[in-house]
């Protein structure tokens, strides 16, 4: 079997960090100024500049507002604690020098009035300055030139570049070289963090730093909200406001749609995709995007959507508090409106349609009985994750079977720890991402042959080193590539 591919769609964004309010609120936090004295930096040497708060809980970084040697923070919003801070200087976009500050700060309930701290970095000692240019993205088997020609000291010095942490499967060495510009070949998907080390013989400096590595990438300067695959190895992304539609592989195209995006699905042979944006369902042929028809749905609130391979498009929404579901022949032109109690998941197999949330149900109705209320029969009292032709899993990682009179059996129970935020079938294969029951966070992505019951490979999801949590945002498979939404945290 050929080796998985992993690709990450990624929403690059300025990360501006949740704080609190100017007296004590309810998240137990307070408002506070800070002042930081840059005069041991020459002004000419950079040109913007971080701060970095760290506690026993958590670390912030802020970007500070420069005045000739002052750098200022106004009005952040910080938890009672003991907090170190680390100034970062870049000069273009490159950093040139990574200081400590001298004390540390300590936020108390004590404050009667907002307090303003004035700080100072602490450069006295420092006598090597490691400066690192290198790209943060990378892909796999491509090189990667490490600079650290912009490295300074007070005298000769001495240097190397290190592998501090990388995904468990890669088996590149921690040791990559001793010159000051090299390259490294990385292996494996996954966040790899690296360090120029710099020493004289008498003191030791390192700057970390780490580089997203995948098999390939896209990148957008925008939301991503949905990807899904489609005919001829292409992937559909639903992106940007105002609302796009745009699909990269074989063939690139894209449209432009509307304001609000809500919802993005392509029947599982991928030639038919439906977009439901603002109060409008567009259904397009794939790859072409060709727009076949489109529909108004003006009573529709939430959206949960499925198409069949025949082109039968079904819509789940809210209208009265109770639960709408949609149904349209692209073939027929028939449409209805069925009434059913509570669901939040939809899925088709064949020509069939099924609920899946807290039970998996098979849904009947007759296309000729408008105002009729469609039927339902209880396959499981589960909540299920995702479908295809011969199997189904639920949110406990258990694979059920579908028999021949369409009733599901438990076919085999997956032995992995945390549980799954996302999971989708292509042909034999299964994949998922587990999230940490410890941080709610997504942590590894997984591929599993279903047949063979055997893991076939996995990846670490990209951590990105500003950002606590980690977030897959979406999944698909286009061919043996698996496509992986990534959107750092506000």
């Amino acid at each position: 079997m050929k080796k998985k591919q992993i690709i990450f769609l990624v929403f690059l964004s300025i990360f501006m960090l949740a704080g609190c309010s100017p007296k004590k609120s309810y998240d137990n936090c307070f408002e506070v100024d800070i002042v930081i004295d840059l005069s041991p930096i020459a002004n000419d040497a950079y040109d913007s500049a971080l701060l970095e708060l760290r506690n026993s809980k958590q670390k912030i970084i802020k970007k500070l507002d420069l005045d000739k040697s002052i750098g200022k923070l106004s009005q952040l919003r910080l938890e009672e604690g003991l907090y170190s801070m680390v100034v970062s200087l870049f000069k273009d976009e490159t950093l040139v020098a990574r200081l400590p500050i001298k004390e540390q700060m300590q936020i108390s309930p004590k404050f009667i009035v907002k307090p303003i701290f004035t700080l100072t970095i602490d450069d006295d000692e420092q006598k090597l300055f490691p400066v690192v240019k290198a790209d943060h993205f990378a892909k796999t088997n491509s090189p990667v030139v490490l600079d650290g020609s912009l490295s300074f000291a007070q005298g000769s010095f001495f240097s190397r570049w290190i592998i501090k942490s990388k995904p468990y499967n890669s088996k590149i060495a921690t040791q990559i070289s001793e010159e000051i510009v090299t390259s490294v070949v990385f292996d494996y998907p996954g966040t790899y963090e690296l360090a120029l080390v710099l020493e004289d013989g008498a003191n030791s400096e390192s700057l970390s730093f780490t580089i997203e590595v995948a098999d390939s990438w896209l990148f957008f300067a925008e939301p991503v909200f949905k990807i899904a695959s489609c005919k001829d190895g292409n992937i559909a992304v639903l992106h940007g406001v105002p609302a796009k539609l745009s699909v990269f592989g074989t063939l690139e195209n894209s449209v432009t749609l509307g304001s609000v995006a809500k919802g993005l699905v392509t029947s599982n042979s991928g030639n038919y995709l439906a977009v439901w944006v603002d109060n409008t369902v567009r259904i397009y042929s794939m790859p072409d995007l060709y727009e076949i028809d489109s529909f108004e749905l003006p009573y529709v609130v939430g959206c949960y959507l499925a198409i069949t391979d025949a082109g039968v498009f079904y819509l789940i929404g809210f209208e009265n508090n109770q639960c709408t579901i949609f149904a349209w022949s692209l073939d027929t032109g028939l449409k209805r409106n069925l009434f059913r109690q509570g669901s939040q998941r939809l899925f088709t197999k064949g020509e069939k349609v099924y609920l899946g949330f807290y039970q998996f149900m098979e849904l009947f109705f007759s296309w000729q009985n408008e105002g009729e209320e469609a039927e339902t029969q209880t396959l499981l009292q589960k909540t299920i994750l995702c479908i295809n032709d011969r199997y189904a899993l639920d949110e406990n990682k258990t694979l059920y079977k579908f028999r021949a009179d369409g009733s599901l059996i438990s076919d085999f129970q997956f032995p992995i720890n945390g549980y799954v935020s996302q999971a989708l079938f292509a042909d034999s294969l299964l994949i998922w991402t587990i999230r940490d029951y410890s941080y709610s966070r997504d942590k590894s992505i997984s591929v599993f042959d279903i047949e063979a019951k055997k893991h076939l490979q996995s990846w670490e999801i990209p951590r990105f080193q500003v950002a606590d949590d980690i977030i897959a945002k979406d999944i698909a498979i286009i061919n043996e590539t698996v496509a992986v939404v990534y959107e750092p945290p506000l």
